[in-house]
């Protein structure tokens, strides 16, 4: 297994990795809703707001997972975790754990300080991801299920309150994914 920086020239592959990998965990519209995701986010994303990660396995795509700029009202260098696509027959061994721990440690590398997600607590704790309330951290949309709002420091300090509505890259800007 190789775990690598996301390259633009993957891009296909990993548009088709998380159509084939949401397709089979959540079903047909959930698979062509993460295909939308994935384009809007690697095409309309400036690449300075986008840091993508991928593992590969005989020079096939097996996982990938991006991170995009979030905007907060007390300026602290913040990403989102979204999405993470695990080609299914590597899901259950640690594959994604891994490759998200690789992608964490690059970006403390580039001062990112604090990563949120949304998603399943179970998994995401493993990780180190702690549930944060709403009001800690104010999402960019009403979420429709406030247990998997879920956030890091990179750095290891203490997550403080971020006074306001984070602001999303372009392609999240839809109560849908929330």
């Amino acid at each position: 297994m190789n775990y690598s920086v996301f390259d633009y020239s993957q891009t296909q592959q990993a548009i088709e990795l998380c159509e084939s990998a949401f397709t089979a965990s959540a079903g047909e519209k959930e698979g062509q809703l993460l295909k939308l995701l994935v384009t809007k986010l690697i095409n309309e994303t400036p690449e300075n707001d986008l840091f993508g990660f991928c593992s590969t396995v005989d020079h096939q795509m097996v996982g990938a997972i991006f991170f995009s700029r979030l905007t907060l009202p007390d300026q602290t260098s913040g990403f989102l975790l979204s999405p993470v696509a695990i080609e299914s027959e590597y899901q259950g061994k640690r594959v994604g754990q891994t490759l998200i721990r690789y992608g964490l440690d690059q970006l403390g590398t580039q001062g990112i300080e604090l990563v949120v997600t949304y998603g399943d607590p179970a998994f995401y704790s493993k990780i180190g991801f702690k549930q944060v309330s709403t009001e800690l951290i104010e999402p960019p949309f009403n979420l429709s299920q406030p247990i998997g709002w879920l956030a890091q420091m990179v750095n290891g300090k203490d997550i403080k309150p971020s006074h306001g509505k984070i602001g999303c890259a372009k392609a999240f800007d839809d109560p849908s994914y929330w």
